[in-house]
């Protein structure tokens, strides 16, 4: 599929998609995976700050909407959201200790550890 792309553009379509998603006025988990997936590109292209902005802005809106707690349907979506929050933590304690900067984020305390992957695969 890639053979005859250059390694620098395999990411264009991706991103081209992924920006049609991405509602900065939209505080919504589509909104926080398209975040995501740009600052992902944004990483490989060595961008830092685009890809901090990404990743920054997906943390805010996981905050905003408590993604750790939200209520859910189905057990799966908890996991989910249980490890996307533990994702957020980790990159945000990641970019405030960079910084030198440590703000009141999420503590671990405030939502459960992801149970075992096997319990996904169930």
């Amino acid at each position: 599929m890639f053979a005859n792309i250059a390694p620098m553009e395999r990411s264009k379509q991706y991103y081209d998609e992924s920006a049609k998603l991405l509602d900065i006025r939209d505080t919504s988990v589509v909104t926080i995976q398209a975040c995501i997936i740009l600052g992902g590109i944004a990483t490989t292209n060595d961008d830092a700050t685009t890809e901090s902005v990404y990743y920054t802005v997906a943390c805010r809106m996981a905050n905003l909407m408590d993604l750790a707690h939200r209520s859910v349907t189905y057990p799966l979506e908890r996991e989910v959201n249980i490890r996307s929050a533990c994702i957020f933590l980790n990159y945000m304690r990641w970019c405030d200790a960079d910084t030198g900067q440590y703000g009141g984020r999420y503590a671990w305390s405030t939502f459960g550890l992801p149970k075992a992957s096997v319990y996904l695969v169930r």
